[in-house]
């Protein structure tokens, strides 16, 4: 029953203020910890140039700016407006865009991230070709999403075992109920059919969330 609540809040306080919500829950402890498992696998290099597509709150795009410039993108005003009352400086810069067509010119970033989007778009194979579009021969795209074996037991399982209650035990469990979740096999086909080669597959989460990570060719000379 408490649970039940917990969730129920939860689902008012998106309607009220999404931005608020998706704030506090990407700063919960476990999910932090799987964006930072992720992004540990990324090649970064300092003074790379960076997008964050569906940076909703800049969380992610504040964390990866530590080695270089990052330009954090989302579709919402309100996301962008939180993010940009965080006074990130010159380091991160926002721009309002939709995925399906970005505003930049071709081969501007080094790299390109997307956490929790590619399993929401229509077209994963048009969007993941728009990344692939602004990222440098030789760069890299990397995506985040639930994995379909993200199951009723796993996710209470894991909560029991991390001690989650409250609030983060609610929103483990409904992005499990609500989120549209991948296959990482399905994913690398993706990749490739966007032109992006050699996708690699990791896991998160006791297996629950998986990143897939691909290279932009480098033109013949």
């Amino acid at each position: 029953m408490l649970q039940r609540f917990h969730r129920m809040a939860l689902l008012v306080r998106l309607a009220l203020n999404p931005a608020g919500l998706f704030d506090r829950i990407n700063r919960l402890p476990w999910y932090r910890q799987v964006q930072g498992d992720w992004t540990g696998t990324l090649p970064l290099a300092d003074g790379n140039r960076l997008l964050d597509c569906g940076c909703a709150t800049g969380i992610l795009s504040r964390e990866l700016a530590r080695t270089g410039p990052v330009v954090g993108m989302d579709r919402s005003p309100a996301m962008l407006r939180k993010a940009g009352r965080s006074g990130d400086g010159p380091t991160v810069h926002y721009v309002r865009a939709d995925a399906t067509g970005l505003p930049f010119a071709d081969q501007v970033f080094d790299g390109v991230v997307a956490a929790s989007l590619i399993n929401l778009v229509d077209s994963p194979v048009g969007v993941l070709a728009e990344m692939a579009r602004v990222t440098r021969p030789g760069g890299w795209v990397s995506v985040l999403v639930p994995d379909e074996a993200m199951t009723d037991r796993r996710v209470e399982a894991l909560a029991i075992s991390l001690g989650l209650r409250g609030f983060s035990r609610a929103a483990l469990q409904s992005w499990h109920r609500q989120a549209p979740k991948m296959a990482g096999a399905a994913l690398c086909d993706d990749f490739k059919q966007a032109g992006l080669r050699d996708p690699v597959v990791c896991s998160y989460l006791s297996g629950m969330v998986l990143s897939v990570t691909g290279r932009v060719d480098i033109a013949p000379a």
